[in-house]
């Protein structure tokens, strides 16, 4: 089955990845009911987009706030890749994220 990967901003404020059939509804084999809300940094996150591998993962980019930096917290690029299913891959980056710090 085809599937089209969308990102949109929860009101968690969490990443959310969502699946679509080929047909445009959810797809729900994937996390529940087509979408999935996964807390990357513990604080704010926001997706900025996605992309649909050939072997069917899902990559979601976007940004966090992570602890850190000199006012407690900081900026970071982050990614999160999933399995067709809707879960997190842990064999991607740190438990299927990595984080990347902007310059300062």
């Amino acid at each position: 089955m085809k599937r089209i990967a969308i990102v949109a901003l929860a009101a968690a404020l969490g990443l959310v990845p969502s699946a679509l059939a080929a047909d445009g509804d959810p797809d729900p084999a994937f996390g529940s009911g087509g979408k999935v809300v996964t807390d990357i940094a513990g604080s704010l996150d926001r997706a900025n987009g996605a992309v649909s591998q050939a072997d069917g993962k899902i990559v979601a980019a976007g940004l966090s706030l992570a602890p850190g930096g000199p006012f407690g917290q900081t900026l970071k690029f982050s990614l999160v890749r999933y399995l067709r299913d809707g879960t997190v891959d842990t064999t991607f980056g740190a438990g299927g994220t990595v984080l990347t710090e902007f310059a300062t």
